[in-house]
């Protein structure tokens, strides 16, 4: 079965941003880690409470809960350094990296950490933003990377169609859809 949402997670860049909003820029990571925490134990459990640092909360219910209690898998986005791919091998089920520069560099320390943290299988790793060409996509599809999220423009509906015309071939080539 193919899972129907994947959550994906960012710990951000931007601390302006985070001060406007009461965020301590330091601490961004484990609030994001313990926010997924709280809302996984909402997921599997009828009831579930939760106490910790910066989530707090009394037994709740929560509905719709993840189909046949499968659970919403959860990639965390971003670069590839050493504390963002800590917190995937640690509790996320994968990586959603920018573009594909460096992969070849980082896909095989990030599956070592979840060797490591002693992770069954391997991490889910969806490359996000890559503009396509044939020999990218299988340097891609070689380090593991069973799918990517293509860049199309930001622009109107007549623009964007026209770049995803322009996409076709990936399918054709690949066998898979274009995300």
């Amino acid at each position: 079965m193919v899972d129907r949402a994947v959550l994906g997670v960012g710990f951000g860049w931007n601390i302006e941003e985070m001060a406007d909003h009461g965020i301590n820029a330091r601490t961004r990571r484990e609030r994001a880690a313990e926010h997924v925490a709280a809302m996984r134990a909402l997921w599997n459990n009828d009831a579930a409470g939760f106490d910790g640092e910066f989530v707090q909360f009394s037994e709740s219910w929560s509905w719709p809960k993840p189909h046949n209690g499968r659970q919403l898998p959860v990639l965390i986005g971003g670069g590839a350094g050493p504390k963002l791919l800590g917190h995937v091998a640690a509790w996320a089920d994968g990586w959603m990296p920018i573009g594909s520069s460096g992969l070849s560099e980082s896909v095989p320390r990030l599956q070592q950490m979840w060797a490591d943290a002693d992770r069954p299988g391997a991490p889910w790793i969806v490359p996000f933003g890559v503009v396509p060409s044939a020999g990218k996509l299988e340097r891609i599809a070689a380090l593991g990377c069973e799918e990517v999220v293509v860049r199309v423009p930001s622009a109107g509906a007549d623009e964007v169609l026209a770049a995803l015309d322009d996409l076709a071939w990936v399918v054709g080539e690949f066998g898979t859809p274009v995300h």
